[in-house]
C-alpha cells in the first residue's frame, strides 16, 4: 500500500498479506484517499525448485 509524495515518489505506507482486506466506500471512509495497491509475488527456490 503506498501513496504518491509531494515531489511525486511511491511512500510505502503499509504492506497487506493473505487474508487481508482494502477497499472503501466514501461513505465509512477513514482516510484512505490517495492510497494505492500493488501487488507483488513471491518466489521461493528450493532445492532449484522455485515454489509460489
Amino acid at each position: 500500500m503506498y501513496k504518491i509524495t509531494s515531489e511525486g515518489k511511491q511512500f510505502t505506507v503499509g504492506i497487506l498479506s493473505k487474508g487481508n482486506v482494502f477497499g472503501e466506500i466514501d461513505t465509512f471512509s477513514f482516510g484512505t484517499k490517495g492510497l494505492y495497491i500493488e501487488t507483488i509475488k513471491i518466489l521461493i527456490e528450493r532445492d532449484g525448485m522455485l515454489e509460489k
